[in-house]
């Protein structure tokens, strides 16, 4: 693809744009599916070991699965949007 494309290339950015944030976003919801059931998160496992109620360890731990989660997605969409704003005339 060529630097500055014009504007009528821009339904295929579209679509790909909707790619590209699946693509980035498997690996996150990959390991947020898995929490807990198949691996027990750092965070969680010290404060059970700590002794604080598992309840609260675990409502720590999806904050910050969130919150990681949450600063993925920033990242992606700025690094697309930039990406295509580079590519594109607009």
């Amino acid at each position: 693809m060529a630097l500055r494309a014009s504007i009528p290339l821009a339904p295929t950015l579209t679509l790909s744009r909707t790619s590209f944030l699946r693509t980035a976003f498997t690996p996150m919801l990959n390991s947020m599916a898995a929490a807990g059931v198949v691996f027990l998160p750092g965070m969680m496992t010290g404060q059970i070991l700590a002794g604080a109620a598992p309840d609260q360890a675990v409502k720590y731990q999806i904050l910050v699965l969130l919150l990681i989660a949450g600063a993925t997605g920033l990242g992606v969409l700025t690094a697309v949007m930039a990406s295509i704003w580079r590519v594109t005339d607009g």
